[in-house]
């Protein structure tokens, strides 16, 4: 009589768990080494299921790791060449991000914000879902870690107000082949709960919790943080014809700036600034205004 052998293939993360735990303690080199094999396994992927299946291995790992004392503190250099890993300035929040990019251009975004409280040693976090498809009108909604746009985040700003800290997020978000966004969004965490959107964001049109930049696929748009002036600096842009108004697809710089301005704990919205100079200088103001040059130069 033969007897049948079945293999059963342990998932990495519950591996190392079972490992860490057998040892009592836990080597970060080595998940780190771990991560960026599966990072890489998603980026040379030949195919969108291979892609998923890398992409929830390491979804996985990173809720294995994130629970661990000591994980907030460790740098995770390597795995910066392949997704986001972002630390606060206040030193207490992380981030976690990446994408999985589609055979169709469309993409899935993953998150986790990690927070550490040094007085009782433990590690609190929070997994973003993307829910992109299921959401409107986003300048002027709060929304829940489940029921996230989506993006791929590289500043991260912390803002006092009073006692209660909100951090803005500088993101990038490729949609379809033709279109691509930049954001400037901004969560807080109160009693233990993380909301995404803050009514911090001063424009000409009124109070936004959020500003979403819809571009051509075909273009570069500038988002950045200029810590100096306290200010963020971003490309106008427009369509190429006023025909075109709302079809993202054909939307590009003008070659002009806009601002949002810190003041007082609020993103106050700026026109047409002058990228040249600091905030607080005094500059040449053209008083042509944005169309009359654009028609002359």
């Amino acid at each position: 009589m033969y007897r049948i052998i079945v293999f059963r293939i342990i998932p990495l993360g519950l591996f190392l768990s079972i490992s860490g735990y057998l040892l009592g303690q836990i080597n970060f080199e080595s998940h780190e080494k771990n991560l960026i094999v599966l990072l890489k396994g998603i980026r040379n992927a030949d195919n969108d299921s291979v892609r998923n299946y890398y992409s929830s291995q390491l979804r996985d790992e990173f809720i294995y790791i994130l629970d661990v004392e000591g994980s907030f503190d460790y740098e995770f250099k390597g795995i910066n060449e392949y997704m986001s890993n972002l630390v606060s300035p206040d030193k207490k929040v992380r981030i976690f991000n990446w994408n999985v990019s589609y055979s169709d251009y469309s993409n899935t975004y993953f998150a986790f914000v990690q927070t550490y409280d040094k007085k009782s040693k433990q590690n609190t976090w929070y997994e973003l879902t993307d829910f992109t498809n299921n959401l409107d009108k986003l300048e002027n909604k709060y929304l829940k870690p489940e029921k996230w746009l989506g993006a791929i985040y590289y500043e991260i700003i912390p803002i006092k107000k009073g006692k209660k800290t909100i951090y803005t997020l500088l993101g990038w978000k490729g949609i379809d082949k033709n279109t691509q966004q930049k954001t400037i969004d901004a969560f807080s965490i109160n009693s233990g709960k993380l909301r995404l959107g803050a009514p911090i964001f001063k424009t000409d049109k009124g109070t936004k919790k959020r500003i979403i930049i819809k571009y051509s696929r075909e273009v570069k748009v500038s988002l950045k943080w200029r810590d100096k002036e306290e200010r963020i600096v971003f490309d106008h842009v427009i369509p190429r014809d006023p025909a075109m108004k709302g079809a993202y697809a054909f939307y590009g710089p003008d070659l002009s700036f806009d601002a949002f301005n810190l003041v007082k704990g609020k993103w106050i919205f700026e026109s047409d600034v002058d990228v040249r100079m600091g905030k607080n200088q005094k500059s040449y103001n053209d008083p042509r205004s944005r169309k009359e040059r654009k028609r002359k130069d």
